[in-house]
Parts: C-alpha cells; structure tokens; sequence
C-alpha cells in the first residue's frame, strides 16, 4: 500500500512542480510553424497516460503584445475542443484508436512551447480516479487486522498476573532456591536445572578469579513461561545455592558465566553455598580459592538452614561463626481453615515437633562445618466434622484441632454410641454407624459402607447409617397349653435382606411340615422374600406351624 501511494505522490508533486515553475511561460508560448501553415487541429484523443496532445499554430515573432493579449482566450477554445473530441471518441468504442503523437519542435533562438496547464490538471484528476482503489482498502484491511492483532496481544498479556513466587530443584548436590517478589515472572512460571561439569565450572571461575581455583561447583539456571517460552525476570530476584560437599578453598565467591561465555564475579560465597541477588539467569559458579588450611578453619565453617512449610523448602540460609540466624518470615496460612502459624520448629525422630521452637535473631557463637538443619513451620489447623441424622438434621458437630505433623484421620466409631451422646432412632430402626453419603442403608457395622475414621482433611459431614429390622415371632400352633412341641425364640430380620431360616421345631407324634403366614396353614412363607419389600414385611408378623400327626401302629404279641 506505501508503495502505491509514493507514486501517487510523485505524480502530484511532479505535476505541482512543473505548473508552478513554468506556468507563466506556458501561457505565452509561440510555436513557429511552416509558412502561412495553420497547425493541425488538436488530436482526437488523449493519450495513455490521460494527457491531450496539442499542435499550435505559428505565430509571427512580430505579434509580440497583440498574441499575448489573446492567449488566454485561445487557451480556453483549445481546451473546450480537445475535451468535446476527446468524448467523442471515448464514445465510438468499436472505431480503431489511432495513437496521435505530435512531435513539439523546440524553438530555436529562445522558442518557447506552449502547453494547456487544464489539460495537465485534467490528467491528473483522472489518474487518480483510475487508482487501484481495492488494493488501498484490501491494504488498509490488513493495517486494521494487524492493528486489532496488536491491540489482542497487549490485552492478553495485560491479563497475566505476576504474583510472588518460589522456586526450588536440586541436581548433582546442588539445592537451588529462587524467590521472586510480585512482578518479576508470570504466573505458570517453572525453573530448570542443568548442572554443569566440575572442569567447567572450575575454567569459567579461574577466567574470573584471581589466582587457583581448588574446587567449583556449577548450574545451569533457566526460566520458562506458561508456554515453554525462556524469559528473564523484570527485576532482581533472590538467590540461594546450598552445596550437600563443602567445597575447599580459602576464599569463596559466586562466579555468573553469561551465555556469550563471559565471566566475572558476582557474589561473596561459602564452603556450602552463597545467597545473592541476580536479574538474569545462565550458568552460576560457587567455586572455591586458596589454600584451605586448618588456619582458616573458623572462616570457611558454613552450615546450612533450611526452612520447610510441610515439604517444600520456604528459605535457605549459610551462615558461619558471628552471623544472625534471620527469620525467615511467616509462611502463607489458609484462613478458610482457621489455620495458625505457631512458630518454626525443629522435628523429633518420629516426625512429631520439637517442644520449644528454634531461636531465631540470635548470633551463631559456635558453627560446625557441613552440618545441615531443617526446620519446619509449625501450623494449627482447626476442623469441623458435622454429623448429619436420618431426618437431616444436625446431630452433633466435632472440632479437630490438629498441628501438620499429626495425621488427619479421626476415630468416629463412639460417635452416637456412648451413653452420653447416644443417637436415637425411630422404632424398628436401628442406628448402626456413619457413612460418606445419605440415605445409606447396612446390615451391620462391619459393612465396608460405615465409617470407622474420616479424613477431616477431605470430608466436612458425614451422615447416620440406618439399619431398619422387624421381628417375626413363631407361634406353635398346637391348640393346646402344653403340647410337647419345642419352643422357637423369635428373631430379627433386617431391612432389605432375607430372613434367617429358624431351626424346625419338634412335637411327639407329630411331623413339622412348615412356617405358614396364616393359622390355617393354607399359604407357606417364602424364605426368599427381602424385608421390606411386601406389606406383610414391612412390619413385626408371626408364623404359624403346621403339623402332620403320624398314624400309630399297633404291635401284635405272639404266644411263644
């Protein structure tokens, strides 16, 4: 699109130019012509590039003032006439147009030519309604697009949050920590680690050390985007390199070793490490110089303290005899869980904490060399666990404070059982336990649905688990006070399950054909039937006994 409309302009400036510096010559040009010659008439029609062509006639040298007098008038019929036939062969489209190129003869002896300054100015104009007008907008579509493309980026990116991060990773015994405050890298940021040869690391640092280098140890640090895309922090960030080998030497020091392989000294280190600031990230050196005698013993004594919330590391500090262990601050806490930071700690054996917490703002009067300490933020967290009744409603609410070295798993099996807090049901109900979900039903508390310990971590309620039953009571049904037919206890049958079969009674003389639902015995009880699931079983019922008596025989006795 700039291209064509510099050529535009070219044309414009170019026309302007010509006009306004030999416009005054044009209007009294005289072309000598043949003697007594009349100039042929103006050309049919313009040329290709929009331009009429003229002849003039010639003009005796003498005229001078009387020609010039008349000029403008002559200028004015000669342009009417060439715009009439120049229409009127526009017009007749079929007929052959013949291309009329006159020749302008330069005068000689000061001649001057004579031009229509309408005809150059009509041009123009028409060049100009001949432009290419799809190609300007099509142009300016693209300009749009990209403008809107632009303007969608900036906003995308005006949308990504940069909030206060940490980062941590360890390769080849190097623990590397990064804290970033608000608005050095976009959230999704990740940290990668590659840990770089020993000999390397100790070339880079003697290109920036004075003198030998004993021993150095390097990493490769790099960041990346939410889209994998390597960037740099918008400012300083904090840096801390712990070292699981102390490193020998007399001296200590952090070495950044760019990415065109320049390098220099950045940082003041340890034996275990070193704690900087840095706003661009390649390859860091911790490396070590010197002699590292017993002398200087006491100066390279580092030990290391490493700050956890839970299992991630929150801070690192080296630290050697007359430093002050800092605080390393309080950790982020949920208050949607009513959690309290109670200190930093360090951890017993057994992984519970320690009884006091560690002193921190105190000066290290005794170091020792490599020793490590992990010390663990110490949080309350408060749960409730509501225990929800058959009905909906709320039976009892349970709070469970809990520290994050305990685990958060709760006993609930006495929950609804002791005598103080016992949870009574309706009748042929019976409450057996608690369950995940409502409205669940079980045959007894050894079902794997009744909860024996929750998670308060990831359940809030939990909800009463019924166990519904009715009695069915088994009548003799003799006809007589005593009859010699043994007794059947009466059992309980649990909702949605079938009942238990009874042993079969006994009577003299008599054979037991079977529980009936009736007294008449005329319909025998379906041992197969759930409870519940007929009108008959949704309540206590009885069954009755049917008998057959057996038929006596009689014994004949013979005389021997």
């Amino acid at each position: 699109m700039l291209t064509k409309c510099n050529r535009l302009l070219a044309v414009l400036l170019a026309a302007t130019f010509a006009i306004t510096t030999f416009g005054s010559d044009f209007s009294n040009a005289k072309v000598w012509a043949a003697e007594d010659e009349v100039a042929e008439t103006i050309q049919n029609e313009p040329s290709q590039d929009g331009i009429v062509t003229v002849e003039w006639e010639k003009v005796d040298e003498n005229a001078g003032t009387e020609n010039n007098d008349d000029s403008d008038g002559a200028q004015d019929e000669t342009t009417v006439d060439a715009q009439d036939e120049s229409g009127a062969a526009a017009e007749d489209a079929d007929e052959e147009r013949a291309e009329a190129d006159v020749a302008v003869e330069n005068a000689e002896d000061g001649e001057n030519i004579e031009t229509d300054e309408n005809g150059i100015d009509e041009a123009l104009e028409k060049t100009l309604e001949e432009a290419p007008e799809e190609g300007l907008e099509e142009d300016s579509t693209d300009a749009d697009d990209s403008d809107e493309s632009a303007d969608a980026a900036s906003l995308e990116a005006s949308d990504v949050e940069y909030p206060a991060q940490s980062f941590s990773d360890s390769v080849s015994g190097m623990n590397v920590l990064v804290k970033a405050d608000e608005g050095a890298f976009p959230e999704g940021t990740t940290m990668k680690l590659s840990a770089i040869s020993d000999s390397d690391a100790v070339s880079a640092a003697e290109d920036a050390l004075d003198g030998e280098v004993k021993e150095a140890k390097g990493v490769d640090i790099s960041f990346a985007d939410a889209e994998g895309k390597e960037i740099e922090p918008k400012g300083s960030v904090q840096v801390s390199i712990a070292l699981a080998d102390a490193l020998e030497g007399e001296t200590f020091s952090v070495v950044h070793r760019d990415d065109e392989g320049n390098s220099e000294k950045v940082a003041g280190a340890s034996s275990s490490g070193a704690s900087f600031t840095a706003d661009s990230f390649s390859v860091y050196i911790v490396a070590g110089s010197g002699d590292s005698g017993d002398d200087h013993a006491d100066q390279k004594a580092i030990a290391t303290y490493n700050f956890y919330v839970n299992d991630s590391l929150f801070d690192t500090q080296l630290l050697k005899k007359g430093d002050v262990l800092q605080s390393p601050g309080i950790p982020p806490v949920d208050a949607d869980k009513k959690e309290v930071f109670l200190g930093w700690f360090e951890k017993n054996g057994d992984g519970s904490f320690a009884d006091e917490p560690v002193a921190l703002e105190v000066t290290l009067d005794n170091v020792e060399a490599g020793q490590v300490y992990n010390i663990y933020a110490k949080i309350e967290t408060t749960y409730y666990l509501t225990f929800v009744g058959l009905d909906g409603e709320i039976f009892h609410v349970k709070k469970v404070v809990l520290t994050n070295d305990e685990s958060t798993e709760v006993d609930i099996q006495d929950v609804g059982f002791s005598d103080g807090r016992r949870y009574e049901t309706a009748e042929n109900k019976r409450f057996i336990g608690w369950a995940k979900e409502p409205g669940i039903s079980a045959s007894s508390k050894d079902d794997d649905k009744v909860l024996k310990k929750v998670d308060v971590a990831e359940e809030s309620k939990v909800y009463a688990v019924e166990c519904g039953y009715i009695w069915i009571s088994f009548d003799e049904n003799t006809g007589e006070d005593y009859s010699g037919a043994s007794y059947t206890q009466p059992i309980i049958a649990l909702n949605n399950e079938t009942a238990k079969k009874p042993a079969e009674p006994t009577r003299p003389q008599y054979t037991f054909k079977g529980w009936y639902t009736d007294k008449e015995t005329t319909n025998e009880y379906d041992w197969s039937t759930v409870i519940g699931s007929t009108a008959e079983t949704k309540k206590d019922f009885t069954l009755y006994a049917k008998w057959e008596e057996v038929p006596h025989q009689l014994q004949r006795w013979s005389c021997p």
